[in-house]
């Protein structure tokens, strides 16, 4: 992932001595963030002391500065350093950090900047900086005093991209409370009664990610997303089968909960939901699994009413470009709509269809009954 050269570069600044140090977060950083980190860029050489290799390295996004005894220069000229460390910063916009490796000499303005101290360990100054370097706007937050189960989720979650199977809600729920800031974002995803384009349909709204294509498609474009994002995926009531689908890699983390009992929506509340005037559009995302598997009984049932709720998640799912779930819902009601003579329906439901496929009217297959007329069979 590192080869990309769209990513972010940080360099750190560092004497030979401390090589092996930097080397360590290097790897533990390129490991969680989308960046590619410049391992000798930053090596003071001896041509270049300190101040020269920062003043160079500042045309990256992000520098690292690690001081010890062996790379402070012997003398800290202020009419040097404070125009390279504070004005040329600002003026370029580069994230600035401080790493003391050892006891030495610096300016203690550096403490009023992103200052940090290998004192605390080399693990826990990387899970600093790699908080930093995801938000730097956001507060730190250093380890507090946790259970061995969520330390242990830590390592395997947030201190590298990983997945773990069947985690019991309240471990789950402690881990998030504890270390959420390990992660750019976290992402609850509800898989009850979801097709594939259902799943991926939420995951998108969830993530605020158009995703108009196919299943494959779609899961091209999430698998694009976690490779440059370092998130955290919660997965409740994904059926065991699915779970390859939803399993991203990339930077991103992955928690499938343990299986839940849940009371399944009923058909009355999900036709509550999509005929509200004042529709709660989060809601009636959460029911969209239910819907689909609601509306073959209730368009048998009680056909109006389950063409009207046809039409009203299908309109919710144009606005949101799910087209592959739009077609699930389609291919249900066009059956019914042939069954019960409703031609307009069905040139209506065939239209769409043929625009969502991006298929000519002359190559879908002809439609029987009261269907000859209709559009698919107008060729």
């Amino acid at each position: 992932m590192r080869d990309n050269p769209s990513l972010r570069q940080l360099v750190i600044c560092h004497a030979a001595a401390d090589a092996e140090t930097a080397l360590r977060l290097a790897d533990f950083l390129e490991t969680n963030l989308p960046l590619r980190v410049a391992r000798e860029e930053g090596r003071i050489t001896g041509d270049l002391d300190l101040i020269d290799t920062v003043e160079i390295a500042l045309s990256a996004e992000a520098v690292l500065v690690l001081m010890s005894p062996q790379s402070v220069p012997a003398k800290w000229d202020r009419a040097r350093w404070e125009p390279i460390f504070v004005k040329e910063r600002a003026a370029v916009g580069c994230q600035l950090g401080f790493v003391l490796l050892e006891a030495c000499r610096f300016p203690e303005l550096f403490r009023r900047m992103p200052f940090f101290e290998l004192a605390d360990g080399l693990l826990a100054t990387a899970r600093l900086l790699k908080q930093w370097l995801l938000d730097p706007e956001t507060p730190m937050t250093k380890s507090g005093s946790v259970d061995l189960v969520t330390e242990g989720l830590r390592a395997e979650l947030a201190d590298q991209p990983g997945m773990v199977f069947d985690l019991p809600s309240a471990d789950s729920a402690g881990f998030i409370g504890a270390y959420a800031r390990d992660f750019r974002a976290v992402h609850a995803i509800d898989g009850s009664e979801r097709t594939a384009a259902g799943l991926f349909g939420q995951i998108g709204r969830v993530l605020g990610l158009a995703l108009p294509g196919t299943v494959d498609e779609s899961r091209d474009q999430l698998l694009e997303f976690c490779r440059a994002h370092r998130d955290l995926f919660v997965f409740r009531h994904v059926d065991p089968a699915d779970r390859p689908l939803v399993s991203f890699g990339g930077r991103s983390s992955t928690i499938f909960v343990a299986s839940e009992s849940r009371e399944a929506p009923t058909v009355d509340e999900v036709c509550e939901a999509f005929f509200s005037a004042g529709r709660d559009l989060d809601r009636c995302a959460d029911l969209l699994g239910s819907a689909l598997v609601v509306l073959p009984s209730l368009l048998s049932e009680d056909y109006d009413t389950g063409k009207r709720l046809g039409w009203a998640v299908r309109a919710l799912l144009r606005n949101w470009d799910r087209n592959a779930e739009a077609i699930e819902f389609l291919d249900v009601m066009l059956p019914a709509a042939r069954v019960n003579g409703d031609l307009d329906a069905i040139l209506r439901i065939e239209s769409d269809l043929c625009w969502l496929r991006g298929t000519p009217a002359a190559m879908m297959p002809r439609s029987a009954g009261p269907a000859q007329m209709s559009l698919f069979s107008a060729a």
